[in-house]
Formats: structure tokens, C-alpha cells, sequence
């Protein structure tokens, strides 16, 4: 293989390379971040009116400009073609190398030739209660002639990769995307985009797979989720069996059911049967065994949905270039803690939480897990201890006064409990595991109005959370008799990013028929048995 080397004598030189229109400020966040890695710096703006371009030139990049037409492709092509390094590191407008990536791609690049490599594109929660998302990309190149982008949208190099015969690997170099990943009205803008040129390429392609599930997640992002379903379903029968296209299809409609179990009833037995559809083809991935197993469990199925947790703690994959929880082991170990605590299991619990710290990503979410199966147990010591680790070093003051709360609480000790939670409340603590015990203790010592005030504030800082609804409605007396207070276990775990969205919800579900298919047969819950068993 020729390398195309304008720098000869000088080693391996990198293009970093990005498309961009009107995000002056995305780019300068992005440009910033490769000071310690670009030797050039290509920036082809398709059209800015916000200065994008003066800030390309203040960073030294070369800027190049060409008419947006429709087609990412063709953008990154153009672009492309005014690289002139030995490799070419593609980065979006607003995304930024993490600390010691440029070292890692120094090292990538001073081998050979032969591979292009993927990079971990990492995009952060959405709230505590949620999780960070990854995708695995090939945005590592070799320059060399041939490599060519295909696709209006979601473009691609794998065809090109492979006739240049060149392999794909994996690479430990990762890209960070900012908080404005959530924001609302650019995601509504991105949805829109994606729309329409979608709905060009399933003009020129007819129903390709990849564009039917762009049009079906733009759709979704849209409010539009019966239209989103049905592109979806198309995706899934059109896609070839095992695809990656195919699993993005699959965790798109999903989470387009999801979405509309809120506005149109309860689709959790659709859910369970489409989740064992997709297990039938991806048996082993994570994401997939993390929604079947919130869904098991949201039918209180807790011993079927432990084996589905189980299963994606000890075997479970991802695919790399499909969104995917980026810690999804240790969610499977948090997933399953939980379950196994529901099971009267917490010592077995503990232990598992324990063989999953050393390589946790987020190892303070299961420590916050550990941290709730010593208060539920009243192990106020023991309690303690997990609060150093797992509080901002302002919150600690009031964490611990909350917990010490929450221990009393365990041990039915109301008025003590109410105490020390009412001090920590007035010290500004606002931690779910403050809330959800003061609003326990008041709830069983009677004092409803003082319940649903807490209740109203905490849905005021997180609109529709879960726990907060099913405590104000206990507070409100909006409960049936046979349930008494609230006291939910665990906060719910919701995993949100780009695509896909799948919410496991530890949360009971509301009783209803599904609105797309009859109920799920109990033969089917017996085959799930089986296949968890495997």
C-alpha cells in the first residue's frame, strides 16, 4: 500500500478533519481539544454565517468552503480530498479528544498502514438517574487513495475500507460529546434535519434498512411514534438477520414504545415480545438483556429478570458501532444487585458489587448501590463509610445526616428518622436517598401534607420522576389500601442517549392492555424462562 506523504522525512503526519456549519463555538471547544495531535487541520464549512470560519483560521486550520447539498458523504469527500497527511482523524464540531488520546493516536499511527480504527465517541448522562451512551465508529484512517463515504445520511467508509483491504480495529482513544447532546431544541433541529434526508435517500434507494431506521428514530424524536413503528418494523424485516442495522432497528422500537406506553397505554407485554424477538437473533447483547430484564421485572417477575441481568453481567456484548450503554457491565451488576436485594439476596448482592468496582466505569454508581443495601438493612456504620466515596465533597454534611436518618428509618425508628432527615433537608440535601426516607417517615408517622410538599419539590427539580409521582400520589391518598406507603427500593435506571433509548424502570408498570398486539401469551413467558436458562 502507497503512502501519500507530504511531510517526507518528518514520520507519520495526521489531518484531523470536520464538516461544519454556524457552531463557532462547538468548533473552537473541538480545535482546542487537538493541540496535541493534529499536524494539519482541515475544516470544510458548508455554509456559516456566524463566524465558524474565523474561528477555523484562528486555530490554524485550512478552510475550505462548499454549498450544503443534502449529503454528508459528499460533504466528508470534499473534505477529505484537502487532507494531506498520512492519517486522517475525523472529529464533529463540538466533540473533544479526551485526556491522553493524543498519545494513544501517536502510538496508533506510528505502526503500520494496514487497519483503520475505531473510536469510542462517549456522550454523557442526561441526569443521575441515567447513564452515559457510546458508539464505536471508524474515524481513524490511513490517507490513502480510494477510501470513499457512502450514504446521504449515516454515512459510512465500510465499503470502501474493505475494497481498500484494509482491517478495522478496536482502539482505546476516546472522543467526549458535551451536555447539549440533551439539548431539547437541538435535538428537535438534528431530528428534522434527519427527516428530510432520509426521506431523499429511501427516494433514490427505495427502503434501504439504515434509512428507514434514520426516518424512524427522526420520526420518534418527533412525536410522530406510530409512523416511527411502523418504519421501524419495515427496517427490521428489510435489514439482513444479525446486522448491526438490524439491532439499531430493534432498540429504536423499543424505544419508540416506550415513548407512546405514555400516551397511548401500556405496551410492556409488546415490549417483552419484541425484546424475545430480538433475542432470538442477538442472544448475547447487553442492552437487549438490561430491557428485557427492566421489563421482567416491571411485571414482577424479579427471579426471571435477575437471569436476564445475569446474563449481561457474564456474557453480554455490544456491538461497537450500534449506541449502546457505555458501562453496560457495570449496570448489569447495578441491575442485578438490585434484583437479587427485591429477593431477600442483599449479602449475594454485596458480593457482586464488589467483584464489579475494579473495572467499573462509574464505580461511585455501584458504590451508591452498596450504599442503599446497608441503609435498607440499617448498617449505619457501614453506611457511612460508602458516603465519603460517594459524595460531592459540599454534600457530604448533609448526605450523612441523611443517612443516618435513612438507618433509623430501616428500623422503624420514625421519629428519630424524621429528625435527622428534616436537619439534613434544611442543610440543602437533596439526594434521592433523603428524599425517598423523609418521605417514607412522614408517610408512616401520618403527615401527609408535609409528605406531598416534599413530593411537589422534588418534582419540581425532576419533572416526572418516577418515585416523586408514586409519593405524591401516596401523600395525596391517590393509592389503593393494599399498598400502603410508598417505598420504592431503588431509583429507577433509565438509559437515554441518541439512539436508542430503552428505560428499564424498577418501578411496578401500570395494568392495561397493549395497544398493538394482545397481551402476551403465557407460553411466551415460559419460552423466555427457557432461553434465560440457556
Amino acid at each position: 500500500m502507497t503512502r501519500r506523504n507530504g511531510f517526507a522525512g518528518e514520520g507519520p503526519r495526521i489531518s484531523v478533519a470536520t464538516i461544519v456549519r454556524d457552531d463557532a463555538e462547538g468548533l473552537a471547544e473541538t480545535l482546542a481539544s487537538i493541540a496535541g495531535v493534529a499536524d494539519e487541520v482541515v475544516v470544510l464549512d458548508t455554509g456559516s454565517h456566524d463566524g465558524t470560519a474565523d474561528v477555523a483560521r484562528r486555530y490554524g486550520a485550512k478552510v475550505f468552503a462548499r454549498p450544503w447539498d443534502e449529503d454528508f458523504a459528499a460533504a466528508r469527500n470534499a473534505c477529505y480530498a484537502h487532507t494531506t497527511g498520512d492519517w486522517v482523524l475525523w472529529l464533529d464540531s463540538g466533540e473533544r479528544l479526551s485526556r491522553g488520546s493524543a498519545a494513544a493516536i501517536r502510538s496508533l499511527v506510528a505502526g503500520p498502514m494496514s487497519a483503520a480504527y475505531r473510536v469510542r465517541v462517549r456522550v454523557p448522562p442526561l441526569s443521575a438517574d441515567s447513564q452515559a451512551e457510546a458508539i464505536a465508529p471508524v474515524r481513524l484512517v490511513p490517507r490513502v487513495d480510494g477510501l470513499r463515504f457512502a450514504g446521504r445520511i449515516r454515512e459510512s467508509l465500510a465499503t470502501s475500507l474493505e475494497d481498500a483491504g484494509l482491517a478495522v480495529e478496536e482502539s482505546p482513544v476516546i472522543i467526549e460529546r458535551g451536555p447539549r447532546e440533551h439539548d431539547a431544541d437541538r435535538k428537535l433541529a438534528v431530528a428534522r434535519r434527519n427527516l428530510r434526508l432520509a426521506q431523499r435517500d429511501l427516494a433514490e434507494r427505495g427502503n434501504a434498512p439504515d434509512a428507514l431506521v434514520a426516518k424512524g428514530e427522526a420520526c420518534a424524536a418527533l412525536g410522530r411514534h406510530a409512523e416511527a413503528i411502523d418504519l421501524l418494523r419495515l427496517a427490521i424485516a428489510a435489514a439482513p438477520r444479525g446486522s448491526a442495522t438490524q439491532l439499531a432497528a430493534y432498540g429504536a422500537l423499543l424505544a419508540a414504545l416506550d415513548k407512546l406506553s405514555t400516551a397511548a397505554g401500556d405496551t410492556l407485554p409488546v415490549k417483552i415480545a419484541l425484546g424475545l424477538e430480538a433475542l432470538d437473533v442477538f442472544p448475547l447483547d447487553a442492552q437487549l438483556l438490561l430491557a428485557m430484564g427492566g421489563y421482567l421485572q416491571s411485571q414482577g417477575q424479579v427471579e426471571l429478570a435477575a437471569r436476564s441481568f445475569r446474563v449481561a453481567w457474564e456474557h453480554g456484548t455490544v456491538t461497537p458501532d450500534v449506541w449502546h450503554v457505555a458501562d453496560a457491565r457495570s449496570l448489569a451488576a447495578s441491575c442485578l444487585s438490585l434484583a437479587l436485594s427485591m429477593l431477600g439476596r442483599d449479602g449475594e448482592a454485596l458480593d457482586l458489587l464488589r467483584a464489579a468496582l475494579p473495572a467499573a466505569e462509574d464505580a461511585a454508581r455501584l458504590r451508591r448501590r452498596m450504599l442503599e443495601i446497608h441503609i435498607r438493612n440499617g448498617r449505619r456504620d457501614e453506611a457511612l463509610a460508602e458516603v465519603e466515596r460517594v459524595a460531592a465533597p459540599g454534600d457530604v454534611g448533609g448526605l450523612r445526616a441523611a443517612v443516618r436518618g435513612a438507618c433509623l428509618a430501616a428500623t422503624g425508628n420514625w421519629i428519630g428518622a424524621i429528625a435527622q432527615l428534616e436537619g439534613a433537608y434544611r442543610q440543602g440535601c437533596r439526594d434521592a436517598i433523603c428524599r425517598r426516607a423523609y418521605l417514607n417517615a412522614l408517610l408512616a408517622t401520618g403527615q401527609k401534607s408535609a409528605a406531598l410538599r416534599i413530593a411537589e419539590d422534588w418534582l419540581a427539580d425532576s419533572p416526572a420522576h418516577p418515585e416523586a409521582l408514586r409519593f405524591r400520589d401516596a401523600a395525596s391518598g391517590e393509592f389503593r389500601a393494599d399498598e400502603g406507603t410508598a417505598s420504592p427500593s431503588s431509583e429507577p435506571a433509565v438509559l437515554r442517549g441518541p439512539s436508542p433509548r430503552i428505560r428499564i424502570d424498577t418501578a411496578s408498570a401500570p395494568q392495561g392492555a397493549a395497544i398493538l398486539q394482545p397481551a402476551l401469551p403465557e407460553k411466551s413467558v415460559t419460552q423466555t424462562q427457557a432461553d434465560l436458562a440457556k
